[in-house]
């Protein structure tokens, strides 16, 4: 979901809550985190911090998210997001060694509706790449990003069906291959289509 004004309005016009990533399409915006964010917030902050550190594959990763509620720093672009509560900096430090470098740190900039905390931060932009995860998933087995249905309610109807077929494709174990392969190999033989749709009933 991109960070745009618009898709902020109509999720706070159903009543719900926004969390976007920012990115490069809002200029302004994103000159204003940069403008405010130093690097030595990560180790000194005055506001919500939180940080969680995992050692996997000969490597540590630590996760230090910060969250500010004074959005005086944004100066007027405050306002023209509805409804922001408050901004967020997530920052995640990838250490081959013991000593990080600056090209190991990675920085994302994210705005809110709520008045979060930063562990809550943390843990919904964690939880994002599960959803970027399937979509690639999707985009790479079904070629969903190339899809031309667009009329009514269809795309959404498509879309629905290609994540079922991706839940199905993803549930039978039998075959040892990717889901582009076992998509295949659906098409050309009877009896696995069948042992994929058992899941059905």
């Amino acid at each position: 979901m991109g960070c745009q004004k618009k898709i902020a309005q109509k999720i706070r016009d159903k009543e719900a809550d926004y969390l976007l990533a920012v990115k490069g399409n809002q200029v302004m915006l994103e000159q204003a985190f940069d403008d405010y964010f130093r690097m030595d917030m990560l180790q000194d902050f005055d506001g919500s911090s939180y940080s969680t550190q995992e050692k996997s594959h000969g490597r540590i990763e630590t996760r230090v998210a910060l969250v500010n509620r004074d959005l005086s720093v944004l100066g007027d672009i405050e306002h023209e997001w509805p409804g922001l509560k408050s901004m967020g900096i997530v920052a995640s430090i990838r250490q081959e060694s013991a000593v990080a470098t600056e090209q190991d740190v990675s920085i994302r900039y994210y705005i809110c509706s709520k008045e979060l905390e930063a562990q809550t931060l943390l843990e919904a932009t964690r939880s994002h790449w599960g959803v970027e995860v399937m979509h690639w998933s999707l985009d790479t087995a079904f070629c969903e990003d190339n899809s031309r249905i667009r009329a009514d309610d269809r795309a959404e109807a498509f879309a629905r069906i290609r994540q079922i077929c991706l839940n199905l494709l993803k549930s039978e174990t039998t075959f040892k291959g990717g889901i582009k392969r076992k998509r295949m190999n659906c098409a050309m033989d009877e009896k696995y289509l069948s042992k994929v749709l058992e899941s059905l009933t």
